[in-house]
């Protein structure tokens, strides 16, 4: 039976915004996408890549072949309200945001209470922002910003950390 985080922890399609090879944090969550085994589709929005490290990308969600459950922002703040108003537009249902939300020459309301306002009228899954994301080891969901060595194994223990990176050295 389907559960109300499923698209957010155990999505069936996955986009990362923001994907690159150049060494940034869209290149490390689509490694570790990768080095967990991630099964489901897997796809890359950048305004000029064509793939990352295999993973097919379009330019923006309108040109995705698909529609996806959870989207992955790994863009900077100057661009994540753009961002996210077109993954809302497209019926995406999850999100992870890494950034901080934060901007220097932001007026009220800012934007962290603007996403919060619109995602909360969308009613979206979100993990972030300003963190480092998750690791769901049984499904190969690892939407996080470091690399991880890709030899986990599921087992019968949960970490709930408020330190991604905490958690990411215990991994």
């Amino acid at each position: 039976m389907p559960h109300r985080l499923d698209p957010l922890l155990n999505p069936e399609s996955i986009v990362v915004v923001g994907a690159t090879t150049s060494g940034g944090m869209g290149s490390r969550i689509i490694k570790n996408l990768q080095h967990g085994g991630y099964k489901g589709k897997l796809y890359g929005l950048h305004p000029k890549n064509e793939e990352a490290f295999g993973v097919p990308c379009y330019p923006d969600f309108a040109s995705l072949p698909e529609k996806v459950e959870h989207a992955i922002f790994a863009v900077s703040d100057e661009r994540i309200e753009g961002v996210v108003d077109a993954a809302i537009e497209a019926g995406v249902k999850a999100m992870s945001i890494m950034s901080m939300l934060y901007l220097d020459d932001d007026e009220k309301p800012y934007l962290k209470d603007r996403l919060q306002a619109k995602l909360k009228a969308s009613d979206i899954l979100l993990c972030g922002a300003n963190g480092m994301g998750f690791f769901h080891i049984e499904k190969g969901v690892w939407v996080n910003g470091h690399f991880s060595r890709p030899n986990h194994e599921p087992g019968g223990v949960c970490i709930i950390s408020q330190s991604g990176s905490g958690v990411a050295g215990i991994i």
